[in-house]
C-alpha cells in the first residue's frame, strides 16, 4: 500500500495558505463534502473522480497552497485531468460481485 501525505501537514499548508477565515471554511467544507460522499456512497464513481479543472474545486480548494495536497492525503490520486479516489474494500467487493450503473452527470454537485 502506498501512503499518500500526512493530512495534518497538507490541513497546516492549507491553513496558512488561505487568505482569512471564509477561504478556509470553504476549502475544509469541500474537503469535508467530498469525505462525507465517498464514505456514504464509495461505489459511486461519480463520487470517486474530481476534475481538475472544475471551476468549483478549484476555487474552494486546489487555488490554495495545500489543497491538492490535502485531497491526496484522503485518497485521491492524480489521473490525467482527474483525481481519483483510491479504490476501498466496499468498491473492490462490488466489482468482484456486479455491474456499476454509470453516471453521465458532470456537474459539480459534490462541492455544493
Amino acid at each position: 500500500n502506498e501512503m499518500g501525505p500526512s493530512l495534518g501537514a497538507a490541513l497546516d499548508l492549507l491553513k496558512r495558505s488561505c487568505e482569512d477565515a471564509a477561504a478556509l471554511e470553504a476549502a475544509c467544507s469541500a474537503l469535508l463534502s467530498l469525505v462525507r460522499n465517498l464514505a456514504q456512497r464509495p461505489e459511486e464513481e461519480r463520487y470517486r473522480t474530481l476534475r481538475t479543472g472544475s471551476p468549483a474545486l478549484r476555487e474552494r480548494l486546489t487555488r490554495h497552497a495545500g489543497g491538492l495536497l490535502s485531497l491526496e492525503a484522503i485518497g485521491f490520486r492524480a489521473d490525467q485531468e482527474e483525481l481519483r479516489a483510491r479504490e476501498g474494500r466496499r468498491a473492490e467487493a462490488k466489482e468482484e460481485g456486479g455491474e456499476e450503473e454509470e453516471d453521465d452527470d458532470d456537474d459539480d454537485d459534490e462541492l455544493e
